[in-house]
């Protein structure tokens, strides 16, 4: 699954350079602002970058939803764990040693 979201981002990446390139081509010819072709890019490029965050969103809740399923702990967790391990060896630390020392 991850080859094939990575794959798709590749080819959109392509996709999206070449678009930006022809937009550059037209400027530099000073048709990129009247041109029908250059508003098509524009338009094409701003749906781009709608599609790529609404994907990035939707990679984020799969992967949210896949941490909850299989339990992985979140670093809130582990940094109570953390805390509470502190806690408990610095109480460890304050015993008297068994042998009354």
């Amino acid at each position: 699954m991850f080859t094939t979201l990575k794959r798709a981002a590749l080819i959109g990446l392509g996709v999206s350079e070449r678009a930006k390139e022809a937009l550059d081509t037209l400027a530099q010819k000073g048709e990129a602002n009247s041109s029908e072709g250059a508003r098509k890019i524009r338009a094409f490029l701003e749906s781009g970058e709608k599609v790529e965050a609404e994907c990035s969103q939707k990679v984020e809740d799969i992967c949210n939803r896949v941490a909850q399923t299989i339990r992985i702990p979140s670093r809130a967790d582990i940094e109570r764990l953390e805390k509470g391990l502190a806690d408990l060896a610095a109480k460890v630390h304050g015993m008297p040693s068994p042998g009354g020392k």
